[in-house]
């Protein structure tokens, strides 16, 4: 039965008639302050019991479910384990392998680059030597050309002072020929022209130009001779 506040105060004054207020009040507190029926009964208690064996029925199995699982995990993880240090195993083997070969390969290279770096000082010393020999050489030949070059020039200045030499010689002479060719020209013309001093103009006039074109010709022929 749920209390109310009018059934409340109704009791409340009944408990003062029979114990007085202080016995009401102490009263009032001792019992439930929304009912009884608040508080399990023996048939809630059953219900809970059942729905708790329920429970711890379902929780059981749901243990041996989980063991169970954690069982085959446990199988599992151990294999798991075991296969990785296979292979860890393995590949640690491998790895040493690699690392000897590597060292192997590194020494073999080495020595092979010292060879090389051997072979290309020897090649670089003779290279060096070849080109010094081929330097030396060089200037010999470019003394040799030079006193070769300095001779013909002595010999170009000589034969061109000796022909300068014979030209002006040859000029010399033929200026000489020339003008005693003029003037035996010159004498026979004062010669000829004393001759036609007394013939008719017309004569005189055909003869000088004969005379003057035989000269023309003359100068030409000798011009070209020299």
């Amino acid at each position: 039965m749920y209390l109310t506040e009018e059934t409340r105060s109704e009791l409340y004054g009944t408990l003062s008639e029979l114990v007085g207020s202080n016995g009401a009040e102490y009263l009032m507190t001792q019992g439930p302050p929304g009912g009884w029926e608040q508080y399990p009964n023996n048939t809630d208690l059953q219900a809970l019991a059942t729905k708790m064996a329920e429970g711890f029925n379902e929780a059981g199995t749901e243990r041996q479910i989980l063991r169970t699982d954690m069982t085959t995990g446990f199988t599992e993880a151990a294999a798991d384990r075991k296969n990785i240090r296979t292979d860890m195993t393995a590949g640690f083997t491998e790895a040493e392998a690699d690392r000897k070969n590597i060292r192997t390969e590194m020494a073999a290279g080495f020595a092979e680059a010292a060879t090389d770096r051997k072979n290309i000082r020897t090649d670089m010393n003779a290279g060096f030597a070849e080109a010094a020999t081929d330097r030396k050489n060089i200037r010999t030949d470019m003394n040799a050309g030079f006193a070769e070059a300095a001779t013909d020039r002595k010999n170009i200045r000589t034969e061109m002072a000796a022909g300068f030499t014979a030209a002006d010689a040859k000029m010399t002479a033929g200026f000489a020929e020339t003008n005693a060719k003029i003037d035996k020209l010159g004498a026979d013309m004062q010669t000829g022209f004393a001759k036609l001093a007394g013939t008719r103009s017309r004569d005189v006039w055909a003869f000088t130009a004969t005379v003057a074109v035989l000269a023309l010709m003359f100068v030409v022929a000798l011009i070209a001779s020299v």
